[in-house]
């Protein structure tokens, strides 16, 4: 069974939706997914919206896509796209950002943030500043030597955990590498001596170490990495526990968000996986900003888990 078996494709005649589609086509040519295809219109009528959807589902057939279905809607791209996800069943949503959409008349790259506030499943934004996970994701084209390799942050939230489950899954379908990121604050007043380096037969996180490889390492501080090292082998145990295989961790000191992305672009990342909690209070608030800004400022595709 596919991790994500009912999936809603956002249409339009951007380069942004024509890389979402490839996406869309090449993941359920490779996991088996049903795919809805989505476009909304508003003055200009249907006719535009379902010329895109006729490219769309022949693209998606082209590419060796199973079950896809096409709807024109009438409304907001925004809107239309979370009340067809939710009325589907869907388990994810999929959308383009940058570019400008003549069918839509607006800004793609506003999509994506009202979705992420609306959508009541998952959230894949695919981006057109890399083709990461294109054709990687073939099995017509993959090289055998290549594994894709997917990023997830982790922290000590419930919504974060899902996040590892949830990547664990999808590197499990896709046979992937799957490397949990952690940030932590630190203390460089109290602790001078700085950075040491270990290798992670002496910094055991439960991990399979020969499936790591002898070369791997842990980058590790001399002080606050005790909660995310707890937070790195909870996710680690829950990301296994659906089938993820390969599996790494690596400790970043300072922000967030830039920690992330540092790693997503020295490690190469193929997708970003961040938890989402848009409606989130108090100290949780500061998350779902995280999941926003990962969004808006990583080259690569990011899926936001809710």
């Amino acid at each position: 069974m596919s991790t994500y078996e009912n999936v809603v494709v956002e249409v339009d005649d951007s380069p942004a939706g024509v890389r979402v589609v490839e996406l869309a086509a090449l993941h359920a040519a490779e996991t088996g997914s049903k795919l809805l295809l989505v476009a909304a219109y508003r003055s200009r009528g249907s006719g535009p919206a379902e010329l895109a959807l006729q490219w769309a589902a022949e693209a998606c057939d082209k590419m060796g896509a199973g079950v896809v279905e096409t709807v024109a809607v009438a409304g907001d791209p925004t809107t239309v796209l979370a009340e067809v996800a939710r009325d589907h069943g869907a388990d994810l949503l999929m959308v383009g950002n940058h570019g400008l959409s003549t069918l839509a008349g607006r800004l793609i790259g506003s999509v994506p943030g009202g979705v992420i506030g609306k959508a009541s499943c998952d959230v894949l934004v695919a981006h057109t500043t890399t083709h990461g996970w294109l054709k990687p994701i073939s099995r017509h084209h993959r090289p055998s030597s290549y594994r894709r390799r997917f990023l997830v942050g982790v922290h000590h939230t419930a919504h974060s955990m899902r996040a590892a489950e949830r990547a664990g899954a999808l590197v499990a379908d896709l046979d992937a590498e799957l490397i949990l990121v952690g940030a932590y604050e630190r203390r460089e007043n109290r602790y001078q001596g700085g950075w040491r380096r270990l290798m992670a037969p002496s910094y055991d996180l439960g991990f399979d170490m020969d499936a790591l490889g002898s070369a791997e390492s842990y980058l590790v501080a001399r002080s606050g990495l005790s909660d995310i090292e707890s937070a790195l082998r909870d996710g680690a145990a829950r990301a296994r526990k659906q089938g993820a295989e390969k599996v790494e961790a690596v400790a970043v000191p300072g922000d967030p968000v830039h920690g992330l992305l540092k790693i997503a672009d020295e490690r190469h990342a193929d997708i970003v996986v961040v938890g989402n909690h848009p409606q989130a209070q108090g100290s949780a608030r500061l998350i779902g900003s995280i999941s926003s800004q990962v969004s808006r400022k990583t080259p690569t595709h990011v899926l936001l888990v809710h």
